[in-house]
């Protein structure tokens, strides 16, 4: 078996994804809500069904904060339990490996930057580049048009507002995935931050990096597996980086010696299985870090593309959607019944009233074709924010918007899909200008919010960048295939044109307004 994290091995005795991501949803449900607990485990199609699932799960999870903090606990509790480490033939418990295995293995490198640092922020929207006004201006109309949550609005303008709280100088912010193209690492080195970055070995990906980090003010710092012998950038590059799921307890160690207080970023991503493998390396890392140390505060992006919890103004404003008598909600109520449901389905599922925060929506905005390592991936991730923010400890995990990334570029099928999706209310944002965004987001939780207030399932509504999926009034799912027709035959004719003003129009607009 090769070297690093994996999976439990399941019933039959071999590894098995789907009996994993059964167990760590159902066992924690087992008091709470016990029908459902044995619907998930029973489950003999789990790859085909379980989206149905995940609703009623969200459900039971915001009766309250303590309910979600519960379920989060034993749900990182059984991870950290039954997830594997292999090395060198020895196999033992993951929890077990971060502590046996973490010895010293690397060397520091670093490059810095010799810009000044300027305070300034600007980003390239359409055929356009946006400075500081521009992009709240650009701001105002998402929140209006209900692309972003107005807290996420207001947030990044409040930064944009005050060029001090832009001065990162002398902040340091680990960033796990540090190639990850919607990840905060550029933007934190634009605004002077020592940035250390994990990402595997690739001297062509590390020296653009560093390439990058040189030119700006800030300083790259990373794990290289030899001793550094000069400053020089092509061989700095040929020893640098490290693998998350083979190193796991060496890179713990070797981030636990970094000095002062940082923020830890957890932005890793890889396909399918691997994308779970991956999650549960960096919250190793994370429980490692936080078991050690007091000055260390997380950072995560979430995908609007999955079941939350959302207030009773987006609850009704989704519903609003739905009554309107335009023709367009007509015809989609009417192609709704057509196909059984498949099509046009609200996104508001359910909904239920608790004690802390009144009337909460049940939004189901599950995309099945990502799958449920997808899902589990992601929950790892909300479980340790929920359990973080019970804690007092500062956390960062918003909900950052679909991206034209390269992986998505280049599926014809996502690509497609994204063009479509926009002449239904979904803006598709470039990876700089998610990075910029999410970036400033993540600044403001740490610095200026600090220790949230708002505790278990309701914390990833604050700051959300959802694109407009969370307000269309539909699950994004029963609109992928109109938006794959559209995209597809947009390519033909140019349907943008009649659905939604094109993105070179606007930015025309935004700059005669600066």
């Amino acid at each position: 078996m090769a070297n690093g994290i994996e999976f439990p091995i399941g019933p039959n005795g071999k590894v098995s994804t789907r009996a994993f991501g059964q167990r760590v949803l159902s066992e924690p449900l087992q008091v709470l809500n016990p029908e459902l607990s044995r619907s998930i485990q029973n489950e003999t199609k789990w790859r085909q069904k379980y989206s149905r699932f995940l609703p009623e799960y969200q459900l039971t999870c915001s009766a309250s904060a303590a309910v979600a903090e519960t379920v989060a606990r034993e749900s990182l509790r059984l991870c950290h339990d039954l997830f594997r480490f292999h090395r060198d033939g020895v196999d033992m418990p993951l929890n077990q490996a971060m502590n046996t295995y973490d010895k010293p293995a690397f060397y520091t490198g670093a490059v810095s930057g010799g810009a000044e640092f300027s305070g300034s922020i600007s980003v390239i929207y359409g055929n356009e580049k946006l400075t500081a006004s521009g992009l709240k201006t650009l701001l105002h109309h998402w929140i209006k048009k209900g692309v972003i949550e107005h807290s996420h609005g207001s947030d990044v303008e409040y930064l944009l507002d005050d060029a001090n709280l832009l001065d990162l100088r002398g902040q340091t912010f680990v960033v796990l995935g540090g190639t990850s193209e919607v990840g905060p690492l550029k933007t934190l080195l634009q605004l002077g931050a020592n940035v250390v970055a994990v990402s595997r070995p690739n001297k062509t990906k590390w020296r653009r990096l560093m390439e990058y980090a040189a030119s700006t003010c800030g300083t790259l710092i990373f794990p290289c597996h030899k001793k550094p012998e000069g400053d020089s950038i092509t061989s700095l590059a040929a020893i640098a980086g490290a693998d998350l799921m083979t190193q796991t307890p060496e890179l713990a160690h070797w981030l636990s010696q970094v000095e002062g207080d940082f923020t830890l970023g957890c932005y890793a991503y890889l396909d399918g299985a691997d994308h779970v493998r991956v999650s549960m390396a960096m919250d190793a890392i994370a429980y490692y870090l936080l078991s050690r140390r007091q000055d260390v505060r997380l950072a995560y992006l979430l995908t609007p593309s999955d079941v939350y919890s959302v207030s009773d103004e987006i609850t009704q404003a989704n519903e609003h959607k739905l009554k309107r008598l335009s023709l367009s909600a007509i015809t989609a109520t009417l192609v709704n019944s057509l196909t059984f449901g498949r099509w046009f389905s609200p996104s508001i599922v359910a909904k239920t009233k608790t004690k802390q925060d009144g009337v909460l929506g049940i939004l189901d905005n599950l995309v099945t074709q990502q799958g449920p390592n997808y899902v589990i991936a992601k929950r790892i991730q909300r479980w340790r924010a929920i359990d973080c923010a019970s804690k007092g400890i500062p956390v960062s995990c918003n909900v950052a918007p679909a991206a034209s990334t390269e992986s998505v570029m280049s599926n014809p099928f996502f690509l497609a899909a994204s063009n479509g999706s926009e002449s239904f209310g979904v803006e598709v944002f470039t990876p700089n200008m998610v990075n910029t965004l999410m970036t400033l987001q993540m600044i403001q939780d740490i610095q200026i919010h600090g220790i949230s207030k708002v505790k278990g399932e309701r914390l990833f509504e604050r700051g959300a960048n959802h694109g407009g999926a969370w307000r269309i009034g539909y699950q994004f799912r029963s609109l992928m295939v109109m938006s794959l027709l559209v995209g597809v035959v947009g390519k033909i004719i140019p349907l943008k044109k009649i659905f939604i003003r094109n993105r070179s129009s606007h930015a025309v607009r935004l700059r005669t307004s600066n």
